[in-house]
């Protein structure tokens, strides 16, 4: 992220270090928490690969904006991210 904003979308690449079996976009957008914003949009950096993602994140002021990956603790569940 941009160390300020202008209060338009910004994209985030996301990029695994494996790619995680049967995880689609609704599932890399539940996973990623946004803090003083939201995720607008969020698709594949390259069609069927589920290795990297694109997301367009919106503030939704002028504040601070954090983005986080939290850690899965329930690795087995279906979409889990645990790679």
């Amino acid at each position: 992220m941009p160390e300020s904003h202008t209060g338009s979308d910004s994209q985030v690449d996301l990029t695994l270090s494996e790619a995680p079996d049967d995880v689609g976009w609704r599932n890399i957008q539940n996973a990623v928490k946004v803090t003083g914003g939201s995720i607008n949009r969020t698709s594949r950096k390259t069609e069927g690969s589920n290795v990297g993602w694109k997301r367009k994140v919106r503030p939704t002021g002028t504040g601070d904006m954090t983005i986080r990956l939290p850690a899965t603790t329930n690795c087995s569940s279906s979409g889990a991210i645990c790679t």
